[in-house]
């Protein structure tokens, strides 16, 4: 029988534990830096699509005060498209808004699509909803453009009633998509200048009521 030696038996265990330690932290050392080069996910804030600024609707009183409703009716010009005011007989009473809605569907160069005809206007609290007829989601003609400005128009209108910040849209008392830049089956924001309008109209509606 060969003679067994345990101090070489030693040095070899003790080598092969080097070794596997040295192999270990190369491991780890590779991982780290491969983490380390991957791309981090970067958090995206959640942004709501925007009307286009250019054709923002700017609601107007009225040459006979703010007592008087106003629509809105496209023009073009060498900048592109944009949005006029013209004054209804209508006031701007919750009642008359379908009737101003409708009187802008029908006038030239609306900003709605043809055939169009609001069916009801609802409010609760900051909020009004306006029901159109089908011909408002099937004959829009579709752009950017016309979109930005039916929407404008819309809300700039609907917004004269005092206290009405928010416009949803209905088609036959569904949401529905029209278009594709806004999400009609949330509220519309009405545009902050018809805002301050109407919130002065509402101011001096209560200052003569008393």
């Amino acid at each position: 029988m060969k003679p067994t030696f345990l101090g070489n038996r030693k040095h070899t265990l003790a080598g092969v534990s080097v070794a596997a330690v040295l192999l270990f932290q190369m491991v780890l050392s590779a991982c780290q830096q491969q983490v380390a080069s991957r791309p981090q996910d970067v958090p995206v804030a959640e942004t709501r699509p925007q009307i286009l600024p250019s054709p923002m609707a700017v609601a107007s009183p009225s040459p006979g005060g703010e007592k008087g409703m106003v629509a809105y009716r496209v023009v073009s010009g060498e900048e592109g498209a944009h949005l006029e005011p013209i004054n209804l007989p209508a006031g701007t009473d919750r009642e008359s808004m379908t009737e101003a809605l409708n009187a802008m569907a029908t006038i030239p160069d609306s900003p709605l699509p043809k055939g169009t005809r609001a069916l009801s206007v609802t409010y609760r609290g900051d909020l009004a909803t306006v029901d159109f007829n089908r011909a408002f989601s099937k004959n829009f003609e579709g752009g950017d453009e016309k979109e930005a400005l039916m929407f404008n128009a819309i809300t700039a209108t609907v917004g004269q009633v005092p206290g009405v910040k928010r416009v949803q849209i209905l088609v036959d008392g569904r949401k529905v998509p029209v278009g594709g830049t806004q999400d009609t089956t949330e509220p519309l924001d009405v545009p902050p200048s018809v805002t301050q309008v109407s919130q002065r109209r509402g101011e001096a509606g209560e200052s003569g009521s008393r």
